[in-house]
């Protein structure tokens, strides 16, 4: 898997106004857009952004000095910012995340039109990116935290010695404590335990065994940084479901 670049992110084309655009045209193109900045085209090519901050400013200085007439009246150029933060579609997010740092927006200049990504087009990347990773270690804590309260009640030696009795003769790593195991070894140490979990699943042993493994199957697709085949894609309705069944399960246990 290669490192995400810039033209990874879904941003919006960067809407312009032309250089002998009003200030008041500015801010209805604002309001049309919904963006909070624009490009400013001079001679087909981008000449400066301006912002409704840089507007607001000009208006105040405007107060300031007592100007004879409305400043919205004039060209987008008094006010724009030549100055303005862009990176290339090839540059990392690192790139991204230190210029973020130090500017409210900044400009995707490409071969076409240019884009525009504010912080919170950012944050919103990579949310979506790191949710299911998210995901699947609360399913993970949910597991651990379900098999624990149980081995407590239940089981009458500790559970990192039962743990160690169950996999030394199996063919499969033994964990020294729960926080080794992999998903594999929760679906193998609660099946191999079920008359004391069986209450807590419901006695549906099957679907629990199949569901624990199939949210392993999954997580070690995205940790490992697999690549999906055609038109596989992941399976986030299933993690949602998983998480909510588990949680379900460990807050029944909880009402007990």
């Amino acid at each position: 898997m290669t490192k995400h670049e810039v033209a990874d992110i879904d941003a919006p084309d960067l809407e312009c106004v032309d250089s002998n655009a009003t200030l008041d045209r500015a801010l209805d193109r604002m309001f049309e857009t919904g963006q909070q900045q624009l490009g400013v085209i001079h001679n087909d090519n981008l000449t400066g952004i301006i912002s409704h901050r840089d507007i607001t400013r000009m208006l105040q200085l405007s107060d300031q000095i007592n100007q004879n007439g409305s400043i919205l009246d004039k060209s987008v150029i008094m006010a724009v910012n030549r100055s303005y933060t862009s990176v290339n579609p090839k540059d990392d997010l690192f790139t991204l995340f230190d210029k973020l740092a130090d500017a409210p927006c900044v400009v995707i200049e490409n071969d076409g039109d240019p884009k525009v990504l504010r912080d919170v087009g950012l944050h919103q990347f990579l949310k979506d990116e790191i949710r299911e990773f998210l995901l699947i270690e609360e399913i993970e804590r949910t597991i651990r935290a379900i098999i624990r309260q149980t081995a407590d009640e239940e089981l009458n030696i500790e559970l990192d010695i039962e743990l160690q009795q169950t996999f030394e003769s199996l063919d499969i790593r033994t964990p020294s404590r729960l926080e080794e195991c992999s998903f594999r070894h929760y679906s193998i140490f609660i099946s191999d335990n079920w008359e004391t979990f069986d209450d807590r699943f419901d006695n549906k042993q099957d679907f629990v065994r199949e569901l624990i493994e199939r949210v392993g199957d999954i997580r070690n697709q995205m940790f490992h940084f697999r690549e999906l085949d055609g038109d596989e894609t992941m399976d986030t309705e299933f993690i949602d479901f998983a998480r909510e069944h588990l949680n379900y399960i460990h807050r029944k246990i909880g009402e007990d």
